[in-house]
């Protein structure tokens, strides 16, 4: 027996979502007004034709199996079976390319999602003492080497004078690294001023370049406090689009995300898989070239996947 979308679960995830009318929902869905009537009465299954169950899932923001009752409503699972204790849902929204990473982290390393959020905090922690304790590192070492080179010049130039950072621009930004330092201030923004190499990359971006050098699959485009960006996983993203190097990137880049693609990602879905992701692409170049204010036949319009940072 196949199984059936919840209406009820539909209804509720639609509230939750501000779509207040079938005919909303089906805008959304690209599909018709009576299909979703007929959704909301009970009377689809999970296979039918005229209404796809993942497309349905990425426009309310669950996974297909919360349609079916396979899955809990997000609200029902309040305790975590593996600690006993309460789960707590984030009011929050994360990027297409951060979502895309995870599933395609779920893809190399079979590692769930909501795993990978929970190891976050940890990572981010040790990445942030890390960080620290490289500037420390380096600032002992850089006070240590200026010393030798005081000693130097006395022993082998005392004519000259003797090499010295006192009252210079160098000794105040030595300083102002070691007020930071001890704030914990991973990202040097509170005391190092601009005018220090403002094009470097700020600390703690440098130490996960550090940690990522010489790995596959990883580049760290930017790690700040306001904005993140980072390609993880090609050859997953690869697989997912089927070889399609264009839609590959896409997926990495974030243009859209592939929530609800779960049930799709065996070969023998390939075809199925590839023109749903062909689709969002398409709908996410339509919403740029609408956002330039440019013809959808205009013929620049493939310059929307180098200019945008969606």
């Amino acid at each position: 027996m196949e199984a059936r979308i919840d209406p009820s679960r539909v209804r509720t995830l639609m509230e939750r979502k501000g779509i207040r009318s079938a005919r909303k929902l089906a805008e959304k869905l690209g599909g018709s007004e009576r299909t979703v009537r007929r959704l909301l009465r009970g009377e689809l299954s999970v296979n039918a034709r005229a209404l796809r169950v993942d497309r349905l899932a990425s426009v309310l923001d669950v996974e297909p199996g919360v349609l079916t009752g396979e899955e809990p409503m997000p609200e029902d699972a309040e305790r975590d079976p593996h600690d006993g204790g309460e789960s707590v849902r984030l009011n929050v929204k994360i990027g297409a390319a951060a979502y895309n990473a995870l599933i395609l982290n779920e893809l190399r390393y079979g590692v769930a999602p909501k795993t990978q959020v929970e190891l976050a905090a940890l990572l981010f922690h040790i990445v942030a003492q890390r960080s620290l304790r490289h500037r420390r590192e380096a600032l002992a070492k850089i006070y240590s080497a200026l010393e030798e080179l005081e000693k130097l010049g006395e022993t082998e130039a005392a004519h000259l004078p003797k090499p010295s950072i006192q009252g210079s621009f160098v000794e105040d930004a030595y300083c102002v690294e070691e007020e930071s330092i001890e704030a914990e201030d991973i990202f040097a923004e509170k005391y190092a001023p601009e005018t220090y190499y403002p094009d470097a990359p700020n600390p703690f971006q440098a130490e996960i370049e550090r940690l990522a050098s010489g790995l596959s699959g990883c580049s760290i485009v930017e790690a700040g406090k306001d904005r993140v960006m980072y390609l993880i996983n090609p050859e997953q993203a690869l697989r997912l689009a089927a070889g399609d190097k264009d839609l590959a990137d896409a997926i990495l880049q974030g243009f859209f995300s592939v929530a609800g693609l779960r049930q799709s990602l065996g070969d023998e879905k390939t075809e199925e898989r590839v023109a749903e992701l062909h689709r969002r692409l398409e709908e996410y170049r339509r919403r740029f070239l609408k956002l330039l204010d440019l013809p959808e036949e205009d013929p620049g319009s493939s310059a929307c996947a180098e200019g945008s940072e969606e």
